[in-house]
């Protein structure tokens, strides 16, 4: 599965607007799965591909350094359990992946994947866990 960016200003829109959100008190994540996707939310030819865009508030992290890290954080975290979830989970039905860090690191300067990593894995483990509770659903609702 190729990780990407979100680009444009409506798929950007689209990812943090109308995708179910999860939240933990570090972070939230607005998961969009394919079979809700519309023409805008991806680009042609991206059946294979997870879209990730990541926001951190200033507010939160003043320097740029520390708002980028925490990014490139983030998406390290996502390709590491893609890595080791593909088969596991269902990962394929989720299109776009829209983080928004809520809390401040208590180390700034030193801020690592084993602090980041946890914390997405448990935002994604809840969205493939509700994800395929519905998938579930909507089989039975067919075939009754």
């Amino acid at each position: 599965m190729n990780i990407k960016t979100v680009k444009g200003r409506l798929q950007v829109i689209s990812a943090f607007k109308k995708g179910k959100r999860f939240t933990l008190p570090e972070a939230m994540v607005s998961v969009r799965p394919r079979f809700f996707a519309q023409e805008y939310d991806a680009p042609k030819n991206s059946e294979n591909s997870l879209f990730i865009v990541c926001s951190v508030r200033k507010k939160i992290a003043p320097h740029a350094v520390i708002r980028n890290r925490l990014k490139r954080l983030v998406k390290e975290s996502v390709r590491q359990y893609i890595r080791t979830h593909a088969e596991k989970k269902n990962i394929s039905i989720l299109l776009t992946l829209a983080f928004n860090w809520n809390i401040a690191p208590k180390r700034p300067h030193d801020i690592a994947l084993q602090d980041i990593y946890p914390i997405v894995q448990q935002l994604l483990d809840n969205a493939c866990e509700y994800f395929a509770r519905n998938e579930k659903q909507k089989t039975k609702g067919k075939q009754e």
